[in-house]
């Protein structure tokens, strides 16, 4: 008899369900709702002696963030991003992947010197502590390289000259 283990028995204490209780001596219990839990466990040993605890779990609903902003743009263009959040948030951590970061739920125009993909991310605090981390790809694309290959720099009153424009797909003169 001396090796009878002790009795476990757990109540989650979620009205409406049935599976909220466990005999496993460490469980895990996933709860789907926010809210007050008065959670209840009772051990009983191998000479019947029982005790009982019960304490109460706050579950606090988790944050949800997203970026806003473009997906792609220029090298050396600001470009602009917002945070939102589903619920009131106590902390804003952006990395915007071009060494910059911010603690601002707008944050200043970011600028990206070279043509590259970037990975843009915000993590989301909320008051009680719960995390949420949205994240997006961001393609910057070069510049063209501009040069109107003009034959000649200088010309007199009257003469004209022919400019040739290359690598770009549209032109304006």
């Amino acid at each position: 008899t001396l090796g009878i283990p002790n009795i476990y028995h757990w109540d989650f204490g979620v009205g409406g369900r049935t599976d909220d209780t466990s005999n496993l001596k460490n469980p895990t219990f996933f709860f789907n709702q926010p809210g007050t839990y008065p959670v209840m466990m009772i051990v009983s040993t191998k000479f019947g002696c029982s005790a009982m605890i019960t304490d109460t779990v706050k579950v606090v609903g988790r944050t949800k963030v997203f970026i806003t902003g473009p997906n792609s743009g220029c090298a050396n263009v600001p470009l602009t991003f917002q945070g939102i959040a589903l619920q009131p948030l106590a902390s804003w951590q952006w990395n915007f992947g071009n060494g910059d970061t911010s603690s601002q739920q707008n944050p200043s125009a970011q600028i990206y010197n070279a043509a590259n993909t970037y990975n843009v991310q915000l993590i989301g605090i909320n008051n009680s502590g719960c995390a949420d981390t949205a994240s997006r790809q961001l393609i910057i694309h070069a510049l063209p390289n501009i040069n109107a290959n003009a034959s000649q720099n200088n010309i007199c009153l009257g003469q004209s000259v022919q400019l040739q424009a290359n690598d770009a797909s549209v032109y304006h003169w």
